[in-house]
């Protein structure tokens, strides 16, 4: 059991290709979709005291209870490994909650990885797959964050190989949206995958949400960050998952650098620089 403090960074995520194809039985949403891990992340500090159970704390006190991700997490490895967990389990939050970036499903994967490393790896991959699965659809894939074709309702996972890597600038607006609505406003319909992308050129003529056409009508100042971002320089611009966060693909750290400068002058919005990560270990950067 370690006994020294264990700090995980949980990576956001875009998705570069997003389509909603049918409507499950289970109540989901059969997708196509390509995840990629950003360079945007949440902080998660485990470490040991006294007490005879977990203490979870936040910096965003309102995300404290027993609903967030890492304390359902937290239960569910309890039940299934047959360990009590006595340890102090601290969210540093900077992911924004219902803005598409997955934040919460990461910090969801990072404490099972976490909790089952510290217990001395008491349940194997599939076992904490399957646990992912019930805290979430996006989950599963945050447990081995890579560039990633999501099938089923996400989690049918194929790891995507030399997949092109850009430059990206996060524009964070004031609202978030219930995903829950935007899938209730999305009208399913098949798709035929292009080819996969090989460079950024390509990469960029493929990107595609198909929540825009539900989200535009609701939400125009999505379409006009969308549009602002292309007048800037932009390869492409997108709504990540159901939003409300818009995603910029720049070829260069200076072009992304200069379409923020400009932004920030002309809208008051949150912007994140960052870029595409072909992977993500938890525990290469603890320290």
């Amino acid at each position: 059991m370690q006994l020294k403090p264990m700090r995980l960074f949980t990576p956001a995520k875009i998705n570069t290709i997003l389509q909603i194809l049918s409507k499950r039985e289970d109540g989901f949403h059969e997708i196509f979709t390509h995840m990629v891990p950003i360079s945007f992340f949440d902080e998660l500090t485990l470490q040991e005291h006294s007490m005879k159970h977990f203490s979870f704390r936040c910096n965003l006190r309102e995300l404290e209870g027993p609903e967030n991700l890492v304390w359902r997490a937290l239960k569910l490895f309890e039940e299934a490994s047959g360990r009590t967990v006595r340890l102090i389990i601290h969210l540093q939050k900077r992911i924004p909650s219902g803005g598409g970036l997955g934040g919460g499903s990461g910090n969801a994967a990072a404490t099972l990885l976490a909790l089952n490393r510290w217990y001395d790896e008491p349940l194997a991959e599939k076992e904490l797959a399957e646990l992912g699965e019930q805290l979430g659809s996006d989950v599963p894939f945050f447990l081995n964050p890579r560039p990633t074709l999501a099938t089923g309702r996400g989690n049918v996972l194929r790891s995507l190989q030399n997949y092109p890597l850009g430059e990206i600038l996060l524009v964070i607006p004031t609202f978030s949206i219930s995903t829950a609505k935007a899938y209730g406003d999305c009208k399913p319909k098949m798709y035929s995958p292009s080819a996969l992308p090989t460079t950024l050129t390509e990469l960029a003529s493929e990107i595609e949400n198909q929540f825009h056409e539900s989200l535009f009508s609701s939400y125009p100042e999505l379409n006009q960050i969308c549009e602002l971002l292309l007048e800037l320089g932009a390869l492409a611009a997108a709504v990540s998952g159901s939003g409300s966060t818009v995603f910029g693909l720049f070829d260069s750290s200076l072009e992304r650098n200069f379409a923020m400068t400009q932004l920030q002058e002309l809208k008051d919005y949150t912007l994140i620089p960052c870029k595409m990560l072909n992977s993500q270990n938890y525990f290469s950067q603890q320290n």
